[in-house]
């Protein structure tokens, strides 16, 4: 399979029912695994802390394997997580930072020894970027959203959406000293929690003004999290064209600006994890 058509697998679309049973609402989660130091293979979803945030149940998609261990593009399987969530969610520890995990290894582990195959990519540590790596990539680029905005989704395949977009700020410095960037792009209701990718299959330019004819590059560079609105007052009128002058609405108009956090911050909710585990002691079964 070529990057591309991992990046098919890497996501979920998040079905969020909150407390009181009545609202569902729809954001993106993408699987992440890593090893702890006790050397336990560990899955996680990433997503927002908004997205699941008031939440009695969430649905997860796992796009079904076949025999031979390919994925059975007409087929997947649904996950519900309906109970308290306390014990398997990770917050960003700053709260500015609207980031969280959901560790969802054991529950992978069951679907396994229950014989029911899934098939899904997950990003690994060593596809975010370091500082140096950061900086020998040119401050505003092309990359990939990965998601279901608007909460479009082929459920017939499990497919989620991809929309291409840019950096409209550096990615080299934080954005009003947050661990954030912006992007140049359409982020509607959805996409929050959507993987921002960088991908270049080709060769590129570097800073130092080299171009590189080799290996492709593949970096997680943040995770979508909001959009900016920009406020319009209007006039109210009646359908006979007078204005009703003591009304006066007014209208966010998207100016497809969003938001997204650096990936870095992903490894702050692994040592969260991490903590954890030393703690409780807990250990799993290696997922290979």
């Amino acid at each position: 399979m070529n990057a591309y058509e991992q990046f098919c697998y890497c996501t979920t679309r998040i079905e969020s029912v909150n407390t009181n049973a009545s609202t569902i609402s729809v954001g993106t989660g993408f699987f992440f695994t890593f090893t702890t130091k006790n050397g336990n293979h560990k899955v996680l979803l990433i997503t927002n802390k908004h997205v699941i945030e008031g939440s009695n149940k969430l649905t997860i998609h796992f796009s079904a394997a076949k025999e031979d261990g390919f994925p059975n593009i007409n087929s997947h399987i649904n996950l519900v997580l309906s109970r308290e969530f306390d014990q398997i969610i990770y917050k960003h520890p700053d709260l500015e930072i609207d980031l969280c995990a959901l560790d969802i290894t054991n529950y992978i582990l069951n679907m396994i020894n229950n014989g029911q195959r899934i098939f899904f990519r997950s990003f690994e540590l060593k596809d975010i970027p370091t500082k140096e790596q950061i900086l020998d990539i040119d401050p505003i680029v092309e990359v990939e959203m990965v998601g279901y905005p608007s909460s479009l989704w082929d459920e017939s395949h499990n497919m989620p959406l991809f929309r291409r977009c840019l950096t409209a700020s550096r990615i080299d410095i934080d954005w009003q000293n947050k661990k954030i960037f912006l992007l140049d792009g359409a982020c509607v209701e959805g996409s929050s929690g959507s993987p921002i990718i960088l991908y270049v299959s080709h060769y590129y330019s570097r800073i130092n003004n080299t171009t590189n004819l080799g290996q492709p590059r593949m970096f997680l560079l943040g995770i979508q999290f909001a959009r900016h609105n920009r406020s319009v007052e209007g006039v109210l009128k009646m359908g006979n064209g007078l204005v009703v002058s003591n009304l006066k609405p007014i209208v966010d108009i998207p100016n497809n600006i969003g938001y997204a956090i650096k990936s870095d911050c992903i490894k702050d909710v692994i040592c969260l994890v991490e903590k954890n585990e030393l703690e409780k002691g807990t250990f799993v079964s290696n997922i290979k």
